[in-house]
This record gives C-alpha cells, sequence and structure tokens, in this order.
C-alpha cells in the first residue's frame, strides 16, 4: 500500500501515463470531471464563462486531461463543449457519451476528438435498460469501431463496474484489447466499494489484460473516494477521474485536490502545481453556489490553523511536530496560529508582546478564562484586536 513506503519513490513510480504526449512519464494521469460529473450535483450549472474560468485553473494546475461534457445533453450543451474547444489549451479534453449511435454523431456536432463510451456492466443496470450481456457487447463492438475511425481517442466507460461479474468485465477487457482502445474507465458508480476491494478487483483485471490501461472513477458514498481512487493507483491503475472539491453526484466522486496532494507527497517528480488548487477551490464555490467544510482537508480555511497551547509550541520548535504537510510546498498557503479556548498563556503573551505589552502571569491567567468565556459564547476564534479589548478591559470581558 502507499503509506507503507519507506520513501517517495513508491510503487507509483511504475505508472506511466496514458497520454500520448506524455508516455513514459512516472506518474498518474489525473482525469478531471468537475465539468461533467460535478456539474450533475443537484443544483449546480456553470455557465460557458464559469466552464472556462474552472478549465484555465484546471490547466494551470497541471491536469492533463478534463470531462468537458455530455455532447447529447442537446445543443446548449455542444455550443458550451465548442467554446472550451476553443480555447484551445494543453489538455486532452473527452465528451462523455452513451452507448448509442447518435451520442456519438452529437459528439461530432460538438467538435471533439475524444470520447468516453459508457455502457452498463452490472446486471442490475443492464436489466434496468432492457439489455443483455451479449448486446451490450455487441452494440458496443459496433460503436467503437465506428468511434475509432470518426475520433483521435476513444475510451470505455464500465458504468457500475463494481457490481459487474468478473467473466463480463473480463469479455468487456478483451473487446477494448482487440480494438486498441485508449483506456477502460471501472466506475464504482454507486461509491459501495472499500479501499482493499479496491486494491484486489484493479489487480485481478491487471492480471487479466496487463497491456489494457485502466482508469478508476469513485464515488464518495462511503466517505471513501479519495482512498479508493489512491489504491486503485496503488494497485496498478494509470488513471484516476476526480473532481474539483469532491462534487458531485450524491455525495460526490473523489477530490482532486486531496488526491493531487496525496500523490505530490510520495512522487518525488510530479506535474502539478498545488499553489494553484485553493485559489480554484474558491472559484468552485462562487460558480457552484455551494459552501464547503472549512475543516475540510486542503483547501479548508481551517487546514493550517492552529489553536491548542501544545501544538503552537510544538510547531514554533519544530515544524514537522504537528503538520504533515508543509503548507506552503502544498499550495496550502501560510500557517495560522489562532487564538482560542485552547490557546496557552505563552502564545498570549508572545502575542501581546508583538503589540508592546509585557503581561504579567496573573493578568494571562485571568485573560485566558477570558477568551475561553468569549469563545464558548461566540463560536469562533479571537482577533488580535478581540484579544486587545479583552486585556484592556478591567473585567476582562469583550468590548
Amino acid at each position: 500500500m502507499i503509506s507503507s513506503m519507506p520513501s517517495k519513490k513508491v510503487l507509483l513510480l511504475r505508472i506511466t501515463s496514458s497520454r500520448p504526449d506524455v508516455t513514459g512519464t512516472s506518474y498518474p494521469v489525473i482525469v478531471d470531471s468537475t465539468l461533467r460529473d460535478g456539474e450533475q450535483a443537484p443544483g449546480v450549472a456553470f455557465s460557458l464563462d464559469e466552464k472556462r474560468r474552472l478549465l484555465e485553473g484546471l490547466v494551470k494546475v497541471g491536469i492533463q486531461e478534463v470531462e468537458i461534457g455530455s455532447p447529447a445533453m442537446g445543443e446548449r450543451e455542444c455550443a458550451h463543449i465548442r467554446g472550451l474547444l476553443e480555447l484551445n489549451l494543453p489538455v486532452l479534453s473527452i465528451g462523455w457519451v452513451r452507448n448509442h449511435r447518435r451520442d456519438l454523431q452529437w459528439a461530432k456536432t460538438a467538435g471533439l476528438k475524444a470520447l468516453s463510451l459508457s455502457v452498463p456492466c452490472s446486471e442490475n443496470h443492464q436489466k434496468l435498460w432492457q439489455l443483455d450481456a451479449h448486446v451490450v457487447l455487441e452494440t458496443l463492438r459496433e460503436n467503437l469501431i465506428r468511434a475509432k475511425g470518426e475520433f483521435e481517442w476513444v475510451g470505455v466507460g464500465a458504468q457500475d463496474a463494481t457490481r459487474a461479474s468478473a467473466q463480463f468485465l473480463s469479455r468487456l477487457q478483451d473487446l477494448c484489447l482487440e480494438l486498441g482502445i485508449n483506456r477502460l474507465r471501472i466506475a464504482d458508480t454507486l461509491g459501495c466499494r472499500v479501499p482493499w476491494e479496491v486494491s484486489e478487483e484493479v489487480r485481478r483485471l491487471k492480471a487479466h489484460a496487463p497491456k489494457l490501461k485502466l482508469e478508476y472513477h469513485a464515488h464518495n458514498d462511503l466517505g471513501m473516494a479519495t482512498a479508493n481512487a489512491l489504491c486503485a493507483l496503488d494497485a496498478g491503475a494509470e488513471s484516476a477521474s476526480v473532481t474539483l472539491g469532491g462534487i458531485g453526484e450524491r455525495a460526490g466522486n473523489a477530490r482532486l485536490e486531496e488526491v493531487l496532494v496525496a500523490l505530490a507527497t510520495k512522487i518525488v517528480d510530479h506535474p502539478w502545481h498545488l499553489s494553484h488548487l485553493r485559489g480554484l477551490s474558491e472559484v468552485l464555490v462562487v460558480v457552484s453556489g455551494r459552501s464547503f467544510d472549512e475543516s475540510r482537508p486542503v483547501t479548508g480555511k481551517y487546514t493550517c490553523s492552529h489553536e491548542s497551547g501544545l501544538h503552537v509550541e510544538g510547531l514554533k520548535r519544530q515544524a514537522s511536530s504537528y503538520e504533515f504537510l508543509d503548507p506552503l510546498k502544498a499550495g496550502l498557503g501560510e500557517r495560522q496560529l489562532v487564538v482560542g479556548k485552547h490557546s496557552s498563556p505563552r502564545t498570549l503573551a508572545r502575542i501581546l508582546h508583538q503589540q508592546g505589552i509585557d503581561a504579567s502571569n496573573e493578568s494571562l491567567s485571568t485573560l485566558r478564562v477570558a477568551v475561553a468565556d468569549w469563545c464558548e459564547r461566540h463560536k469562533r476564534c479571537v482577533s488580535e484586536g478581540e484579544l486587545l479589548a479583552l486585556y484592556k478591559n478591567k473585567k476582562q470581558r469583550p468590548a
């Protein structure tokens, strides 16, 4: 497993990219689906300008492949796709289509050169659409042959693959190999897998068809999407699909920022520019109309904030004592030492000293009680100005 490796040159260094122009690189390909799967989150609708901002931001982060939409949604979606393609950014822009001939025509109308063709793989999904395995595979063969003649890059998306039979997936892999498909996406559509199951599944699939590149698409219904994506990569998948902030249907997807930062701590030479992640996440908050947890990893407001006296003193002596990630290197911003109920007298003394105040031990003890009382009532940290007001007030109460 990734976490058990002793250095940054971990098992992931064996991975080669599925992008034709970067073959031989020693890092996995991250496929962002914010503009497709992310926009399927209830109530989320991006304008073309908003999609442009997100796509440009993803390219700055160093993302190599992006799903930019589902052309079969109609002419409006096709116009958005064309508008994104016109930016001519250095990224593989992929359209998501169903296993229908008319969807391929929509993809051509949108001007796409790359597409991912999705097929129902589990018996549950096949019965839902009144299909059987044989019909699915034969129709897929016909559409893939057609797609290979009309598009430069063709992938297959195995919808609900984690509930599909091993026999069906083997047949699907064989078909992809036979037709020279660029990549097969294994989708945990219901988000029902846990990490050890993902590792076992990916290893089994790679053992059956070692030369077929795999992508893992993790949903977050059990809160495991990021872990599942990383385990898939560790088990041999060449790619993982993610969304910014994990935005998507139901509980969402593997989070782009978490996957990138986790990988960046394990791979010495990687192509990602983590310093852009926080700003891009702030753009997402605006254009999606959704707020995100202040304590969420990587992009949360308090990701690099410390209040506990023990932690603050430890960090003053050695930064690695209570932080695994270097905030600046990980693109998390400056470390924040905040004042709250758990701040030590020494921390309060240090802040007051910076303002030219040398407080006695007795006044610091009184101030600490006042800070705790203030925080219990206001439910937030104390600003520097509020701390000075508490100190100067003879009754040690907020102004």
